[in-house]
């Protein structure tokens, strides 16, 4: 880990002190951990210390031979900052922080603070070992666990001004020679895309919605591909590819992070309603995951149908069977290819390596191709249907003169009045429905409760009020 320069302290108006390991312990229950920017490392996640590494950090610590550092920004303070030279994106972010209920945020070791917290609180996994024997903290007699508690000392370093963008660019440095990962290393900078990314990845409409839809498509029983950003990516390269990047390996995502600040409102709001749609496909936990080109796959057909083909998916339950009955024909059929044709001609190949531009547009048309082939069945089996639009609702005009023109009765004879027009426990029904061809005008419209119109479904129904009378005289004349 690389040090902050004299130069940085004096910028940043640090303040460094020692802290015990007592101390160290309280900071770390006041101290925010920030995905945006910062790795999700630790004994709680998968992408820091491994919990040997924790261990020989302690033993170290011990052996008085550790000089690294804690950095963190103190909320209070930056927020000050923040107000005192206008930075409005600084503010926002240490006022949320602060509401939230942090005095600090993490910038570096929160590896360090992580293992010396759960040390102290007997964590399973941390002890020390002497000779052959694992000694735990409560294994020492109370003097000897005072002196480990209150006198052994960790640099600690306040930051008290500096912005959120400097945050991130400084983590970035602190962490140059740490294993981050690629998309670590993406993310680890403050931009509103790397924001949506995560956003997107992680919660959608709801908290750890999307994160879940991960866990069950790549049978992920733990956190660690979490911590460690592969879904991020995954959204990163889906993200790309609505962009119209050349490609999705590494370089290609390098780019989009390098050269956008954030992605349009369009490119966001398909993500969203494409993980709103793998959502509503979850059902029994499966037994074999998914490749991550075959999630691509699944995402790319969700976009040929209620993108291309503005379609809407009725039964996502059964569409999602489909796809699998079509997936392991196109994987099938991929056997028989030789090996020499498999760059041209072999759909388990190209789901394989689905990085580059030439293997995606050959998997969109191949996808696409089957999906034409089925598209009659898919609507006559009730798994998608043509979406209504603006004009096939009848405006309030029409519903108000429909209603005057009943009488404000149903056709069995029931009472309704202006109060359940308003209220919603009326609605309008097409009497020939959109699908047989019926036009969204006031003689092919019917007033009746929303029960029975949620029953009647999009079935046509004979005309019965006067009004409606007159359309199948004017269709003769």
């Amino acid at each position: 880990m690389l040090l902050p320069s004299r130069y940085e302290e004096n910028r940043f108006d640090a303040n460094p002190s020692e802290k015990s390991m007592n101390a160290i312990t309280k900071l770390f229950k006041k101290t925010k951990l920030d995905g945006c920017f910062q790795r999700y490392g630790g004994m709680d996640f998968g992408s820091g210390w491994g919990r040997q590494d924790a261990r020989n950090y302690l033993e170290s610590l011990m052996q008085r031979s550790c000089w690294n550092r804690i950095i963190v920004a103190k909320v209070v303070s930056c927020l000050q900052h923040a107000r005192d030279i206008g930075d409005e994106e600084s503010i926002i972010y240490f006022s949320e922080a602060k509401d939230e209920g942090f005095e600090y945020i993490s910038i570096d070791g929160n590896n360090t603070c992580s293992t010396v917290f759960h040390f102290l609180n007997g964590h399973k996994d941390l002890y020390l070992k002497i000779g052959r024997k694992k000694v735990y903290l409560a294994d020492f007699d109370e003097d000897v666990q005072n002196d480990i508690i209150h006198t052994t000392r960790i640099t600690y370093v306040e930051l008290r001004q500096i912005g959120i963008r400097e945050m991130a660019t400084l983590f970035q440095r602190l962490n140059t020679n740490t294993q981050l990962n690629r998309q670590e290393w993406r993310q680890a900078r403050w931009s509103i895309l790397s924001n949506s990314i995560r956003e997107i990845a992680n919660n959608g409409p709801t908290e750890g919605r999307n994160r879940a839809v991960f866990q069950h498509y790549f049978n992920w029983k733990g956190t660690e591909q979490l911590d460690k950003r592969d879904h991020e990516e995954m959204v990163a390269q889906m993200a790309a590819r609505r962009l119209d990047f050349k490609s999705t390996i590494a370089k290609a995502l390098d780019e989009l992070y390098e050269n956008r600040d954030e992605l349009p409102q369009e490119t966001e709001d398909n993500l969203t309603n494409t993980f709103n749609h793998l959502h509503e496909m979850i059902g029994e936990p499966l037994t074999k995951k998914f490749s991550k080109g075959m999630f691509h796959n699944l995402v790319d057909m969700i976009d040929i149908i209620t993108i291309d083909h503005s379609l809407k998916i009725l039964n996502h339950e059964a569409l999602f069977a489909w796809f699998l009955m079509r997936h392991e024909h196109l994987e099938a059929g991929s056997g028989e290819v030789k090996e020499d044709d498999q760059e041209d001609q072999s759909y388990k190949y190209w789901t394989k390596y689905c990085n580059t531009e030439a293997r995606w547009n050959k998997i969109r048309a191949t996808l696409e191709a089957i999906f034409v082939l089925d598209m009659t069945w898919l609507k006559q089996s009730k798994i998608i249907k043509v979406p209504r639009t603006s004009k096939d609702t009848f405006t309030w005009d029409q519903k108000r003169s429909a209603a005057i023109k009943q009488k404000y009765k149903t056709r069995e004879g029931q009472s309704f009045d202006f109060v359940d027009m308003w209220t919603g426990k009326m609605e309008a029904d097409h009497v020939l429905s959109v699908k047989d061809g019926g036009k969204t005008e006031l003689s092919n419209c019917e007033i009746m409760f929303a029960t029975d119109n949620r029953a009647k479904g999009s079935r046509s129904s004979e005309p019965f009020f006067d009004h409606q009378q007159q359309r199948e005289e004017e269709a003769v004349r």
